[in-house]
């Protein structure tokens, strides 16, 4: 419709879009990467909702290895730009750009419901199948006996045998009525 009118009024549209043509598409060189960035981290925030104001949440790489989930952060401030954060260990505040964020694997405590408690117990070999049960039974009552605390024992099984330290390594799961996000409490 622009280049209808330019004609009309008699100038040469070519000419003027041929030059306009080099600075936009210099812009878009330079300002691409940059704008894509900022776009991402707006649907991140607009679209996906990972987190909420007050959420402890984990920041970590997509494709990296196991996280540290000691390395968390509340939530403090969110807009479509950038989220502020406060380190928990230290109080520290950190203003963070969404789209540097949203290629990243973002680990919400708050909405990671009923917590999984893994204990690694060792016993010596000597122990019996009988006193082996028997501690499992205390185990089984301790839960039932703490229902507000906590909702079941999900796993009680044996990980590995060491026959050189004379040790049996026993996984026992337990599942928390709380979400990661009380995790003082359930620690």
């Amino acid at each position: 419709l622009v280049l209808i009118v330019i004609s009309i009024l008699n100038f040469d549209p070519w000419s003027l879009l041929f030059s306009m043509s080099t600075i936009l598409v210099s812009f878009a060189f330079a300002l691409g990467p940059s704008a894509a960035k900022a776009i991402e981290g707006v649907f991140l925030i607009a679209m996906q909702r990972p987190f909420d104001l007050g959420d402890r949440i984990c920041i970590t790489s997509a494709t990296g290895p196991e996280p540290d989930l000691s390395q968390n952060w509340f939530v403090e401030d969110v807009s479509l730009w950038k989220t502020t954060l406060r380190y928990a260990a230290t109080n520290e505040v950190s203003t963070v750009n969404n789209g540097s964020i949203a290629g990243s694997r973002i680990i919400n405590f708050a909405r990671s419901q009923k917590a999984l408690v893994t204990l690694n117990l060792l016993f010596r070999s000597e122990a019996t199948s009988q006193q082996i049960s028997l501690f499992r039974a205390a185990v089984e009552k301790y839960v039932k006996d703490n229902p507000r605390v906590w909702s079941s024992m999900v796993a009680f099984f044996i990980v590995k045998i060491d026959p050189d330290a004379e040790s049996t390594e026993y996984l026992l799961r337990f599942q928390h009525q709380k979400s990661w996000q009380d995790i003082a409490t359930i620690l």
